[in-house]
């Protein structure tokens, strides 16, 4: 079959080399904005510590409702196919 074999071209990878000054403006802008107060990191501690206990628990209760519908699935399996 060497017949069909078909190599595949070179790749050409060129990294583009450009200036964007709205890039730049917005990045300068977020450093700037980085806030040094530790009574703004502490904020922003918290929140993100409440927000990650909010994904922990909408999991929690996305499992126990994968587990309550198991469990009632099982029921209705033993009251009517062997009941």
């Amino acid at each position: 079959m060497a017949f069909l074999y078909r190599p595949k071209p070179k790749q050409y990878e060129h990294k583009f080399i450009y200036y964007n000054a709205d890039e730049e403006r917005a990045k300068k802008l977020r450093e700037e904005a980085e806030p040094t107060d530790p009574a703004t990191e502490r904020l922003r501690r918290d929140i993100e510590r409440q927000w990650a206990l909010k994904q922990k628990k909408k999991k929690s209760s996305n499992i126990s409702l994968i587990v309550y519908l198991l469990l009632i699935l099982f029921l209705l399996y033993i009251i009517f196919i062997l009941g």
